[in-house]
């Protein structure tokens, strides 16, 4: 049999824990061997690219290599992509069935799965049994997911230590890894914290104190997540620790769970829904200090007055350190202040506390002189109606689109009519006057498209319409009259930055602008 031409080809391999005791025939080597002896032995080809995920679910496409091959599909001009079967692209029939059947014909890009004889090039019975053989697959990815889960639910009454890395404070035993044994090394710092809250101290106090003594944070320690907390103590992570049961010898399981098999998203449970085991290693703290410091009605029970500060500037207030700033009502006032400062003066060093309606007045006189100076400005008459518009270009947009994937549909069928050729599956009269017709609809879409693009041009260069600008006179009428909403401080504020003595603006339309705060 005569090989089919093809310039370029994607072969796609996955192996994940979900493939159980197939994990040896569905291995990456097997998987690359099968595909390139079907290659070799049916095509003529300039390049094969290979993406491989391995230790991937194939319950959904978040999959790194999976994600490179599709970003690289048009970069590297693949005409076809090849997978050992259907599992090793994905287990999810939904989603698989609309790569398989438009996305990819619609690209132009042919799919074969060796071993379930899956080919959309053609209109064959093994593609018609495609979503029946995905939705297998997912049945089994979901039994396999449940399995696992009764699995580890039994580990987890029975005080096994699950996690991969331990708290501060304990190790792995090395011979038993669901098991807990005491870090000598920093178990002193925990029984100090511990004796330090119980006696009084607040955690941003002790963090201090540990700062003070140069003691490394748990994620330092460890070398784990690589964050802002790494180098220091904090109030947070000291507050943390101070809330974990497994100090007291208790091993305390399933705080959060996948919310299916096919997300990686997490759901919280709450603390009666989780499994405490008592006693499976040994205390560091004692049972009554750990009581008595969580019995404190001060610990860990603070309700605001006011739950929720809500203000017309809120979500656009940073501070200089390009956090977003916290509010508090204080006796009917609110006042904004840096978190991050509260935390440890090495995150931020703004300790100003500043009054909200001081600040919201500020910005309120200013943006009313900037936007009147703007709507009044040659810059507005000379260049704001020259700039095109989104809502102009969008159904223009929108027709490139259809056209280029009927022109792509057209490619796909050229090439499966050539390979219908190659197969002898057609005549050379039928193949000459199919490949005409084909040619024919590629060139008047190739005219159509050359035809949206001067009409782009046009708009480009023909200017504006005036959304925007109506969006700011609108915004601008209603703080006249004080009848503005949030929504329109947006439309005419970036972002407001608080600065020691200082409040920087940056308007939508204009250049930021810095003005001196004074209480």
């Amino acid at each position: 049999m005569k090989k089919q031409v093809v310039d370029n080809i994607a072969i796609y391999m996955r192996l994940s824990s979900d493939d159980g005791e197939d994990k040896e025939s569905e291995s990456i080597g097997n998987q690359r061997k099968i595909i390139y002896e079907y290659i070799n032995k049916n095509f003529e080809y300039k390049k094969c690219y290979e993406y491989v995920d391995d230790g991937y679910s194939g319950t959904n496409f978040n999959r790194p290599d999976f994600q490179r091959m599709l970003k690289e599909l048009k970069e590297n001009k693949i005409e076809l992509i090849i997978t050992k079967s259907l599992s090793r692209f994905a287990r999810n029939y939904i989603d698989s069935g609309a790569y398989i059947e438009k996305k990819f014909p619609d690209m132009g890009i042919r799919y074969i799965a060796i071993l379930d004889g899956v080919d959309n090039f053609y209109d064959k019975t093994e593609n018609e049994f495609a979503p029946f053989k995905g939705l297998f697959n997912e049945m089994f990815c979901r039994e396999t997911s449940k399995n696992i889960k009764r699995s580890k639910k039994k580990k987890r009454e029975e005080g096994y230590y699950s996690c991969p890395i331990p708290p501060y404070g304990y190790k792995k035993d090395p011979d038993n890894p669901g098991k807990l044994i005491i870090d000598y090394e920093v178990a002193h710092i925990v029984k100090e914290i511990f004796i330090m809250k119980y006696k009084g101290k607040t955690a941003k106090a002790i963090a201090e104190y540990l700062n003070e003594q140069k003691i490394p944070p748990p994620a330092k320690y460890l070398n784990i997540f690589k964050n802002r907390n790494i180098e220091i103590w904090t109030g947070e992570n000291v507050s943390k620790l101070l809330t974990k049961p497994v100090y007291v010898g208790d091993t305390y399981m399933g705080k959060a769970q996948n919310l299916s098999y096919k997300s990686k998203k997490k759901i919280y449970n709450k603390r009666e829904e989780c499994v405490i085991t008592r006693n499976t290693h040994e205390a560091i703290i004692s049972r009554e200090i750990f009581d008595a410091i969580h019995d404190n009605n001060k610990y860990n029970n603070y309700k605001p007055k006011i739950p929720n500060v809500d203000t017309k500037l809120g979500d656009l207030i940073f501070c200089e350190c390009k956090r977003k700033i916290r509010k508090v009502n204080k006796n009917g006032a609110i006042f904004l202040f840096c978190g991050a400062y509260l935390s440890s003066e090495q995150f931020c060093t703004n300790s100003k506390r500043y009054k909200y309606t001081e600040v919201e007045k500020i910005v309120l006189d200013t943006i009313r002189v900037e936007v009147d100076d703007f709507l009044n400005s040659k810059y507005r008459k000379d260049n704001v109606y020259k700039k095109c518009t989104e809502q102009r270009l969008k159904p223009i947009k929108n027709k490139r689109k259809e056209l280029e994937k009927e022109k792509n549909m057209i490619m796909f069928k050229i090439s499966a009519l050539y390979n219908e050729r190659l197969d002898k599956k057609i005549s050379e009269t039928e193949y000459q006057n199919k490949y005409k017709s084909l040619i024919l609809a590629r060139n008047k879409i190739d005219k159509s498209l050359e035809e949206i693009s001067n009409n782009e041009q046009s708009i480009v260069n023909e200017g504006k319409l005036k959304d925007d600008l109506k969006k700011i006179r609108k915004a601008y009428r209603k703080i006249s009259l004080d009848k503005f909403t949030k929504e329109d401080l947006k439309a005419l504020i970036k972002r407001i930055t608080l600065s020691g003595e200082e409040i920087k603006i940056e308007y939508t339309f204009n250049e930021k602008s810095v003005l001196h705060y004074k209480k």
